[in-house]
């Protein structure tokens, strides 16, 4: 399938004035809004069309994604954004501008969310406690640090101002929800209240779903069971100081592979475990902001980040006998201080700030007290940072300009047993990474980088924007990568079997990248009918990467005539370069609302000439959405196009092209009830994503009714 012959649908364009009231009034577009403005891009309020890069703002608790049972499914809608490993809750990560989850930084509540487990995923919150999501694309470690190599997923938990309508003082809701592709049952209950001096919310959401049924009419064993808790507590200290304080658990129970990334094709019951994944984040955050004193605008969080997975073995296997329980754990505790100048009125704004965090990790087994593949370390993060926004007009329109630098330095380090405290005892303020001489200097790895942000974009007349970006990023090497030990995996054959083996890599370098970035964006307003929108936004973008990070799986077959089964190491490929481009538009008429998002990605490894596994095809995702208003009701379309995946490493990553279409609508027959429906896969189409390893879900039907008072 081409992709350009998508220029038939995005040609509905055309047609859509048509459809619109004769008079050319736009309508009540309530339930269509769409909130632009990005805050995660550049850390203060800005356009996101105005902005010198590419980023999309989501609403989490519109009709489109009302029914989103995984996180993943909010960025359907995107089609820069791929959703790698498979159909399982547990088994999913985003892969953007040809990097996979690692190089893609993702934040909940402005927290960093990372958990050093190779397969498992990283979103670890139910998707009924999101508002909204900002993507980010592009490197952006100028303000995130390590890990933001491809771009970041910065998503927002519900506050109590965002379920009380202006002047209610204390509110409640209860939901309900089911989709058939698992049999998953959902139930979400919250209160929430203010006062002139406080506000606060108390949310819990629960899952419990089934084995999946798959577009290719195969069954993948996923049955879980989920619980999700949100607090949160904000108070006005005085004017213009207040604290914001928030708890969010998470525990999720599951029988499935330790890989749950596995394909119906490699799960065998004897690899099945029961797992529980605990994670809970505590932020505790302090606001300054006074509207007489622009130069000064503090924002400061501390936080702490615990997630915690134990595995327990149903059945003995070549990792160890029935009832063997395996646990990784890993602490993130942090702090971070910003403040922001504003200079004529906002339209300069200088940021800057500190930021400090340590990671601890712990692995352990139950049969010999050391985890295979799960070391014992830590890694201390110090940063500074700044950046600068300039806005003015003059003869040639009207510029923005960001420019700043940040600069990290880091230190891990391998912990003797028993040497990693679990996470106790506050770990700032600590010693700067490298401070300290290290009487094992091979088992530490102690470095530093600079990430430098370049970007200008000129609006020369009022519907045009030109802009382009030169950026810098990096990813320290994970604990794991560094300094793992012990099996990847083992083959019992008789007479042959044998497992492959960990090698840590103690000379394993941060990834680094530099992207160079060239667009356009274009605006109009009454364009076909008065009171329409059209907004265009695309670019191309080149990203050179060093020391890109590469797991290297030697694998030595059985009956070979030499030893099973090889060995597993983390290495840095000296050079590769990504190349790609991606667009968004939208179209806004009265009661209509039309999406298209469009992109592609390519990587190859420099010195050897071989495609990177992340690659992604041509993509498109369109999506229409009307309101009626007259029964308070929208209905919407959204369809996902993808090419063949063809640039791939191994022949086995190939991907056929694909179509698939989801309806949804919600009515709210009184103003206290909600009703969303919807049916994803509709044609029920057999398809598999180009990163995925399992075929994608069967045709699905959704149901959520919530009522608030």
């Amino acid at each position: 399938m081409r992709i350009a012959r998508l220029g038939l649908l995005a040609g509905s364009l055309t047609i859509l004035p048509v459809l619109a009231d004769s008079q050319g009034e736009p309508a009540d577009t309530a339930l269509l809004s769409t909130d632009k403005l990005t805050v995660y891009a550049t850390r203060s309020a800005r356009d996101s069309h105005r902005l010198p890069l590419m980023s999309n703002v989501v609403d989490a608790r519109s009709a489109e994604h009302a029914s989103a049972s995984r996180v993943a499914d909010i960025f359907d809608s995107l089609a820069s954004v791929e959703v790698a490993g498979s159909a399982r809750r547990n088994g999913q990560t985003l892969v953007m501008r040809g990097y996979d989850s690692d190089g893609v930084l993702v934040l909940l509540d402005g927290v960093r969310q990372r958990f050093e487990s190779g397969h498992d995923g990283a979103f670890f919150v139910d998707p009924a406690l999101l508002r909204r999501v900002e993507v980010i694309r592009g490197a952006s470690s100028m303000l995130y640090g390590s890990g933001g190599l491809g771009g970041v997923v910065a998503m927002e938990t519900v506050d109590a101002v965002d379920l009380l309508a202006p002047g209610e003082q204390v509110g409640g809701q209860l939901a309900a929800g089911y989709q058939s592709v698992d049999n998953e049952r959902s139930q979400t209950a919250s209160v929430f209240g203010r006062t002139a001096a406080m506000d606060g919310l108390l949310s819990v959401s629960r899952r419990e779903s089934g084995d999946v049924d798959l577009s290719d009419g195969s069954t993948l064993p996923a049955d879980d069971e989920v619980l999700s808790g949100l607090f949160k507590l904000g108070i006005t200290l005085a004017d213009f100081h207040s604290l914001k304080l928030s708890a969010q658990h998470y525990r999720g129970d599951a029988e499935e592979p330790n890989n749950p990334q596995l394909g119906v094709g490699d799960d065998h019951s004897e690899e099945l475990v029961d797992k529980r994944i605990d994670s809970t984040l505590w932020r505790l955050g302090y606001r300054y902001e006074n509207p007489d004193h622009e130069g000064v605008n503090l924002d400061a969080q501390i936080y702490r980040v615990d997630t915690d997975l134990e595995e327990t073995l149903t059945v003995a296997t070549g990792m160890g006998a029935q009832g063997d329980e395996r646990r990784r754990q890993l602490i993130t505790d942090g702090v971070k201080l910003e403040n922001k100048q504003l200079w004529q009125s906002g339209d300069s704004v200088t940021v800057y700030g500190i930021e400090a965090y340590r990671e601890e990790q712990r692995g352990s087994d139950s049969a010999n007290g050391e985890a295979n593949g799960i070391p014992d370390a830590k890694a201390d993060f110090a940063a500074v940072y700044a950046q600068q926004e300039w806005q003015w007009q003059n003869a040639a329109g009207q510029w923005l300009l960001l420019a700043g630098a940040r600069y990290d330095r880091y230190r891990s380090k391998r912990q003797g047993e028993g040497a990693v405290s679990g996470g106790a005892g506050w770990p700032l303020p600590f010693p700067l990474p490298g401070s300290a001489s290290d009487p094992d200097p091979a088992s530490s790895i102690d470095a530093s980088k600079w990430s430098p942000r370049f970007g200008v974009s000129l609006a020369p007349k009022d519907w045009l924007l030109l802009f382009a970006n030169y950026t810098g990023a990096f990813r320290a090497p994970t604990m794991t990568e560094i300094y793992a030990t012990g099996n990847h995996f083992c083959l019992n054959i008789p007479g042959a079997g044998g497992c492959n083996r960990f090698v840590p890599n103690p000379n394993l370098k941060p990834e680094t990248n530099l992207t160079a970035e060239l667009g356009m964006g274009l605006s109009f307003q009454n364009v076909w009918r008065e009171g329409d929108a059209l907004n265009v936004k695309a670019a191309y973008f080149n990203v050179d990467a060093e020391d890109y990070i590469d797991l290297e799986v030697n694998f030595v077959p059985p009956f070979s005539g030499q030893p099973c089964c090889g060995t597993t190491q983390s290495r840095n490929i000296s050079d590769a370069v990504i190349r790609g481009w991606d667009a968004t538009a939208d179209y806004r008429l009265g009661p209509w609302q039309l999406g298209l998002s469009v992109a592609y990605s390519t990587g190859k490894n420099s010195r050897t000439d071989e495609y990177l596994v992340s690659n992604q095809p041509r993509t498109a995702a369109i999506s229409l959405a009307y309101e009626v208003a007259a029964i308070n009701t929208e209905i919407g379309l959204r369809s996902r196009f993808a090419d063949s995946t063809s640039k791939v490493p191994q022949d086995e990553l190939r991907r056929d092209s694909y179509q698939v279409h989801d309806v949804y609508a919600r009515w709210s027959p009184v103003e206290s009830l909600t009703v969303d429906l919807g049916v994803n896969n509709l044609t029920d189409e057999t398809y598999q994503r180009p990163v995925a390893l399992t075929a994608a879900p069967e045709r699905n039907l959704t149901a959520r009714v919530s009522y608030q008072w």
